[in-house]
C-alpha cells in the first residue's frame, strides 16, 4: 500500500529497496497490469512485448508488435497497445 514521506507517494514498502525487474531492451515504455498482477511492457525500438510474472521471469509475450507503447488493460480484461509505426491500436 502506497504511503506518504517527504511530501510524495512511496510506493514501496517501508524499508524495501529498488530491484531491477528486467534489462537488456532497447527502449521500453508503456508498463501495464493484468488483474492477477503480472507486468506487460512494450520495447518500442525491439518490436515486442514483454511480460513479468508473479514470481519475476521475463518472457516475450508478443513481436511484431508495430512499435508498442502505451499499454493498457480494459475493463474487458484485453490488452490495448498502441502500435507507432501502424497508428493503431491492437487488441490481446
Amino acid at each position: 500500500k502506497p504511503f506518504h514521506e517527504n511530501g510524495r507517494i512511496n510506493v514501496l514498502k517501508k524499508g524495501a529497496e529498488w530491484t531491477i525487474a528486467s534489462q537488456g531492451h532497447e527502449f521500453t515504455d508503456g508498463p501495464a497490469v493484468d488483474a492477477e498482477g503480472r507486468v506487460y511492457f512494450g520495447d518500442v525500438k525491439a518490436d515486442k512485448i514483454h511480460r513479468i510474472d508473479l514470481d519475476g521471469t521475463v518472457t516475450e509475450f508478443a513481436s511484431n508488435c508495430g512499435g508498442p507503447s502505451g499499454l493498457m488493460f480494459g475493463a474487458d480484461g484485453n490488452l490495448y497497445v498502441c502500435a507507432n509505426r501502424g497508428k493503431q491500436i491492437i487488441k490481446y
